[in-house]
């Protein structure tokens, strides 16, 4: 009985200790053969002339995207693992990676929010940026050398709302909209000017009535 209870305490030990130094892998992906469309609502990843990319990481800006901090939330994006480029092969239509948690940093911290971020590029002045930003209430970063060795993030088991910038659908296709992933377009819109700049303009616009006014008197 003494010998059972050694072996089992031993065992239990050795369990802790390869808990103590081991990496966590988080699997991320979304469905396979999925109908991904642009913002447009119509044109299909495949059928689009973008090359999209997704990451799985997170922002030094705490808030999540939207219109007012765009260019601030992509710089201060850190990746997780490498990207996954998108497969728009028959046999796929999906993004699938693995990427490898060894520990906590301030950009990734315990019970923070993980988000997987596609993108056909970062140029928002160019006005042709395509973003998706996901982050399901269960994506959250896990307490190193704590939490389960593996976990698992799929768009298709996430909830609708984790979309924070674009558009998805997990039921695809039994149920709801007709496609998995829609992105939304990004790009930079000229503000209206405030009342301070439209007096300078009006005082230019004047400006140049008068000189010209001295010109054909001359």
């Amino acid at each position: 009985m003494k010998l059972k209870s050694s072996i089992l305490v031993l065992l239990c030990l050795a369990v802790a200790m390869t808990r103590a130094g081991a990496d966590y892998t988080i699997n991320w992906s979304s469905n396979f053969l999925a109908r991904n469309i642009l913002s447009d609502g119509v044109t299909t990843f495949e059928a689009s002339p973008y090359t999209f990319t997704f990451l799985l990481g997170a922002s030094t800006v705490a808030l999540a995207p939207d219109n007012s901090n765009l260019e601030e939330w992509a710089a201060g994006w850190v990746s997780l693992g490498p990207p996954a480029p998108y497969s728009g092969a028959v046999t796929d239509h999906n993004f699938s990676s693995s990427s490898v948690f060894s520990a906590n940093a301030p950009v990734f911290p315990a019970g923070g929010q993980a988000y997987i971020w596609g993108h056909n590029t970062t140029n928002l002045a160019g006005g042709l940026a395509e973003w998706i930003v996901m982050a399901d209430q269960a994506w959250k970063w896990p307490t190193a050398s704590v939490d389960p060795f593996s976990l698992t993030w799929t768009v298709g088991s996430a909830d609708p709302l984790a979309a924070k910038l674009g558009s998805i659908n997990p039921a695809y296709p039994t149920a709801g909209p007709n496609f998995h992933m829609q992105t939304a377009h990004i790009f930079f819109s000229v503000p209206e000017p405030g009342s301070a700049g439209l007096a300078a303009l009006a005082g230019l616009a004047l400006l140049r009535r008068r000189r010209s006014g001295n010109r054909l008197t001359a």
